[in-house]
């Protein structure tokens, strides 16, 4: 049985989680926020002999795509992805927030591909769905892989019960506990959860928190 391999690497200025993904066996791989330096990242692409094929950006806020530049700058092929609610987000400082909350100015190359809620994509033989779950920005999303019950949630939830800011411009609370509750309608209890910050959980675990 084909396993999905996920290294984590936590980067950048408040820790994000930067997931490297990829079907055992094989050499393509996607890169999940790379919200920091790219040095590690790559350095962990070639440990494992990879060829990255897309950045996948679960929202448009800085600390998850800072890396997208030079890794892009690495491999031109790259095409980055994120919701076309965020999109605008990835070269704007204004609307990152890099300049209010870093006081840097932050800019990514602009978004190859725009994802929408319920689409899939596919790494390898595994399949991924794309779950819009705005509140914590209005592109948010989670990629959810039913096939080995994982999913990486960028800043909707944390161990622990932890949520997303929602105090942040364009951030809505009322909006962020009806994407907990799809996200939770939508993945299988046993599911591994791959946070954007801090230790992985159990959807079973983390459901207990919102009932």
């Amino acid at each position: 049985m084909a396993v999905l391999r996920v290294e984590t690497i936590v980067v950048g200025p408040i820790q994000t989680n930067c997931y490297v993904v990829w079907p055992e066996g094989q050499n393509r791989c996607w890169v999940i926020d790379p919200g920091g330096l790219p040095s590690p990242i790559t350095a962990a692409v070639n440990q494992h002999c990879l060829e990255p094929e897309m950045l996948v950006i679960t929202h448009g806020h800085w600390d998850h795509f800072v890396g997208n530049r030079c890794l892009k700058e690495r491999w031109p092929n790259l095409s980055i992805a994120v919701h076309e609610m965020d999109a605008p987000a990835l070269p704007d400082p204004g609307v990152n927030l890099s300049v209010s909350l870093f006081g840097k100015l932050i800019k990514s190359p602009p978004a190859d591909r725009l994802l929408k809620d319920g689409e899939h994509l596919s790494l390898g033989e595994f399949d991924f769905e794309v779950i819009h779950t705005p509140g914590h920005s209005p592109g948010s999303v989670c990629l959810y892989c039913p096939g080995q019950r994982v999913v990486f949630v960028g800043d909707l939830i944390f161990e622990g019960g932890g949520v997303g800011r929602t105090d942040l411009p364009h951030g809505s609370t009322e909006e962020l506990y009806r994407s907990i509750e799809k996200l939770f309608r939508r993945i299988a209890p046993e599911t591994i959860i791959y946070p954007g910050h801090g230790p992985k959980s159990r959807a079973d675990r983390e459901r207990m928190m919102f009932v």
